[in-house]
């Protein structure tokens, strides 16, 4: 249909002129909740017999015969324009009545108004500030150019081997995520990431760190909150937010969430160029010995889905159900897996038609630990310790052919092998076990 005219329009201003505050800036929708609940609700008595008169008015002119229509000239200037209006009436109320509940609970924050390109990623955003320790604590989306900002609070995370150097550009531009920042006095203080998977009914929390000189002050439970709300605003569809943890778990933290699978932590360190002659004599001396020697079969975008979807391997292998990708989980679902397939990861399975282990082994990327360091990530699901085993050293031989230089290996696993790889790994191979870092929790809660 064709766009009316404004004269065509006229007769419907006066109608409309109490709409225009609504059809602005949506500034003036997303205000503060005192200032903003009022005028919502009000606009929302005001819109429902608007709409109802405008359709009162739009069906018996839709039902006219098509034979009467040459003598109904006046109505159809009218019916355009009405046509034209009631759509967008229509689906500004569906948008208010979605976003109502999000503002009762925002009692005390803004939500935030953000731009998007044409492409949906973030552009810009308008923050939202809290008191903290008495400094105004002020929340937005992050930007390209926070990027040195970002690393300068983060240079002591986990030890060196901090994976957001790698991540943080690709992160920003996820139209399925959202990177968040804490400022006070305009300084970056804190981030935080959520990634929306598992058919958008999981809200992922991961990558939270504050400047050293701002903890214990709060700033991490603010931020979680700001982004939890977030994700509800704009993700409506979530219903539970999941975490990895690393470590023992203290009691409060088991209060609050549901501990849905844990996985034993194995970090070792070698010279990439020193550790493939190793692997190869440790393979051979088990060809020999014939201790249960297969070769893992890798595994292709099809074989993947197939073999990672089958009921089997998600009742039998994959703990609590869930694929773990470098502290990243997900739900045996073909979204998530296409969204895996296209990383650069090496899938391998011990058989494609009765698997019993499976592993995927993230590509390495360079870390902050020392000059030359990759970080290099192995997650293997299972319970079978000689495949378990093979999969490790076929991962670990696929990688490293092409790195030279120290490389930092961590590999997660079923915690009841701990003691049989762990000897495998001093034994066989020569390395050295660090062993600070040995367990990953996934926690799960309800929004």
């Amino acid at each position: 249909m064709l766009r009316p005219s404004q004269s065509e329009l006229g007769p419907l201003n006066s109608v409309l002129d109490p709409l225009q505050s609504v059809l602005g800036p949506l500034e003036t929708i997303l205000g503060p909740f005192q200032s903003v609940l009022g005028p919502l609700e009000s606009l929302l008595g005001l819109l429902r017999p608007v709409l109802g008169l405008l359709q009162s008015m739009l069906d018996p002119l839709e039902s006219v015969p098509g034979s009467l229509e040459s003598g109904l000239g006046p109505m159809q200037s009218v019916l355009g324009p009405l046509e034209f209006v009631l759509g967008p009436l229509q689906s500004l109320l569906g948008l208010l009545e979605q976003n109502r509940g999000a503002f009762k609970k925002q009692a005390s924050l803004k939500l935030w108004h953000c731009t998007f390109s044409s492409t949906g990623y973030a552009k810009s955003c308008e923050g939202s500030r809290m008191a903290v320790e008495g400094h105004a604590l002020e929340f937005c989306l992050a930007k390209e150019a926070d990027f040195e900002e970002v690393m300068s609070i983060s240079g002591d995370v986990y030890g060196g081997l901090d994976y957001l150097p790698v991540r943080y550009h690709a992160w920003i531009r996820d139209p399925a995520r959202r990177v968040i920042l804490a400022k006070k006095k305009g300084q970056i203080v804190a981030l935080i990431s959520v990634n929306i998977v598992d058919d958008g009914h999981t809200a992922v929390v991961e990558g939270l760190r504050v400047a050293p000189l701002e903890r214990g002050k709060g700033i991490a439970g603010f931020i979680q909150s700001y982004c939890l709300d977030l994700a509800r605003a704009q993700f409506p569809d979530v219903k539970v937010r999941r975490y990895t943890r690393a470590g023992q778990l203290a009691p409060e933290t088991l209060a609050k969430f549901r501990l849905i699978c844990k996985q034993e932590i194995l970090c070792t360190q070698f010279k990439a160029e020193y550790i493939l002659p190793k692997l190869e004599a440790a393979i051979a001396q088990l060809k020999e010995s014939g201790a249960e020697w297969k070769h893992p079969i890798l595994l292709g975008a099809t074989d993947v889905k197939r073999v990672f979807l089958s009921p089997k391997v998600v009742d039998e292998v994959l703990p609590g159900k869930t694929i773990i990708q470098d502290w990243a989980p997900y739900q045996p679902l073909e979204s998530n897996l296409e969204k895996l397939v296209r990383q650069d990861l090496i899938w391998m399975a011990d058989d494609k038609e009765e698997p019993r282990v499976v592993s995927l082994g993230t590509a390495p990327y360079r870390v902050p630990l020392g000059t030359g360091y990759h970080r290099l990530n192995i997650d293997i699901f299972g319970k079978h310790f000689p495949r378990v085993r093979n999969q490790f050293l076929a991962q670990v031989q696929q990688r490293v052919g092409t790195l030279k230089g120290p490389v930092y290996c961590i590999l997660y696993f079923e915690p009841s092998l701990w003691q049989d790889m762990l000897s495998f790994c001093q034994t066989a191979l020569g390395l050295h076990v660090d062993g600070e870092l040995r367990i990953q929790n996934l926690l799960e809660a309800d929004m």
